[in-house]
């Protein structure tokens, strides 16, 4: 079973008195309980396509497999996305966040990071806005240079 999964069984045991039973199923079965038998709790993973709040709030599966419908939550995610002033749009994503949260629909556990340590004389090394690398772009110099 995932460290992660085990952690939170033991915690909601610990603190909530609460026996939860665990059953891990393939992707398959796993979609079909999502669109026709939704768990009580289910987890999910979600990794960013483009950064930006409107690809964790509007477009991410977790809120629409739920079934979790509040019209100002909807409201202003769709509102958002059309919006050009950088400034208005991040208040409302973070007013939409605000509201996701305190429903508990969808419960962030975790956050993961890349950290790279780069070479003095890697002389371009292209990471996209979404942690992706291009090994295939990368141009490495001469140690001697350093």
């Amino acid at each position: 079973m995932d460290a992660d999964l085990e952690f939170l069984i033991a915690r909601w045991q610990a603190e909530l008195n609460v026996a939860v039973q665990c059953k891990i199923v393939s992707w398959d079965e796993y979609l079909d309980r999502l669109q026709n038998n939704l768990p009580d709790i289910y987890m999910s993973i979600w990794v960013n396509d483009y950064p930006d709040p409107d690809n964790f709030l509007r477009e991410n599966d977790a809120v629409r497999w739920a079934g979790w419908q509040e019209p100002r939550y909807l409201e202003l995610v769709d509102s958002a996305r059309r919006i050009l002033d950088q400034q208005k749009r991040l208040e409302m994503y973070r007013e939409a966040d605000r509201i996701l949260i305190e429903a508990a629909t969808l419960v962030p556990f975790k956050y993961l990071r890349s950290h790279f340590l780069i070479k003095p004389w890697v002389k371009r090394f292209p990471v996209s806005g979404v942690g992706w690398w291009y090994l295939s772009e990368t141009i490495l110099g001469s140690k001697e240079e350093h």
